[in-house]
Order: C-alpha cells, then structure tokens, then sequence
C-alpha cells in the first residue's frame, strides 16, 4: 500500500499474472455470446423469455467467466476435461466474482442455461451443480493466467467498479500474447476505446473510468498511444512468464 492507500503497481508478490498449472483452456467469450445470439434467434428454439439486451449479454459473459474460474479452480480439473467439471451453483460466490448483484448473476445464470452455455446437473440431493460445455471452451494463453483474486483486491483497494473493471482485464488479456522468454509477462496490445467498449459492451465513459482505475491499482500497464491507439498489456508483477508454461 501506497500513504493514500493505494497499491503500489511495482509490487511483485502476489502477482496479477501468475504461470496456471491449469493449461490455457478457460471459457470464450465469443463462444458464450455466439451461443446466446443463436439462442434467441428467429431458427431456435423459444427458450428465452425475451430478446436478451446487451446489459443481459455483459452479464452473462461476466458470470460465464466466473464459472470458468470456479471449474479451473476444481480439484478435479487437473485430471478431467474441464468440460466434465461440475461445480456447485452459488449465486452468492458468482456474484462477489463478477462484481455483480445477486439479481442480475441469477438473470445471467438462467440466460447461460437457456443458450446452452452450460448445464444444470445434480438437481437432486446435494443442490444444483452446473457443467460448463465442451464448446464454449478455447486456448486463451494470457486469460488464463490472470490472477483474478488479485485482481479484485487490488480494485477494492482503489474503490473501483468491478464489473467494468473485470471485462476490461479480459478483454485485453484476450487481445495479447504471451512475451518470449527474455521479457517478463505479455506484449503490449494495441486497442482504441471504442473496441474497448465494442468488446466489453460497456459504455465509453465507464470504459475509460475502468482503465484509469486498472492503472492505479497496478493491473495493467499503459505505454505510449499511437494515434488514437492506447498501448496497454496486464502487468506480470515481475514474474517471467515461461513458454513450457503454454499448452
């Protein structure tokens, strides 16, 4: 911590980025929002109660990613598929993850069923359990080596809005790659604000608030622009993020 009660970025331990014994495969956002759009659309068939609005689609993508952090977090993932992982259905845990109200992970937890995201098992006995489908798993090298906890730590320590905060962490591990072995965390990412917000579904002035807060608690990194394109990448806490760690 920082005399104002920030955090200090140059840090080292814990770190934001950190080498998953998990591999690379984590839940993919364009799977999740491809299977809800063809869910509501005119050919499928009716399982939503109304068209899902791009608040419902943000939701739904943050509670999906979630629920792929519960299931790599399993005991089991590490000798089953992680398609096969059932992990238990808890609102409330959802909800501190995502950053989000009780209200709307329900919502999106009933959207992410009725796309067929994932599965509801279990129902019987010991509670629901849901089981996230082969299909909305991808490689997404950078994204699963965000330290999510972390991460949320560090934005509570700012007074930062979750949600927001959360997608943009995503949404720029997803359009970085792993760094060769002489450089320490990810290569810088090119982005404008605008695929910020195209990608995140969140408006500008909240996109712009959310990198603003990431800078500060030390999550990301912001280099020079070039035009009207910022350089950022997530910061690797001085970890060397090794290439045997990519599978």
């Amino acid at each position: 911590m920082t005399a104002h009660g920030s955090i200090d970025s140059r840090r080292t331990d814990p770190q934001v980025l950190s080498i998953s014994s998990g591999g690379n495969l984590v839940v993919s956002v364009t799977a999740v929002l491809g299977a809800i759009h063809h869910a509501a659309g005119p050919l499928a068939s009716s399982k939503m109660p109304r068209k899902p609005t791009s608040v419902d689609m943000r939701n739904a993508a943050g509670i999906a990613l979630s629920i792929s952090e519960l299931v790599r977090e399993s005991e089991v993932h590490a000798r089953e598929a992680l398609w096969t992982v059932e992990v238990p259905e808890d609102p409330v845990e959802l909800s501190r993850r995502a950053g989000a109200s009780l209200d709307k992970t329900e919502d999106a937890v009933r959207l992410l069923v009725a796309a067929e995201v994932v599965s509801r098992v279990g129902l019987t006995g010991g509670g629901a359990r849901l089981r996230v489908e082969e299909a909305m798993f991808a490689e997404e090298p950078v994204l699963a080596q965000v330290a999510w906890e972390e991460v949320r730590e560090r934005l509570a320590a700012v007074r930062a809005s979750v949600t927001p905060a959360l997608a943009v962490v995503r949404e720029l591990a997803r359009s970085t790659r792993l760094a060769e072995t002489k450089e320490a965390g990810s290569s810088w990412a090119s982005l404008t604000l605008g695929r910020f917000v195209e990608r995140t579904l969140f408006q500008r002035t909240a996109v712009s608030r959310a990198i603003s807060a990431l800078q500060e608690a030390g999550v990301i990194e912001r280099g020079q622009p070039r035009g009207h394109e910022g350089q950022y990448r997530p910061v690797a806490g001085g970890v060397r993020l090794r290439r045997r760690a990519v599978r």
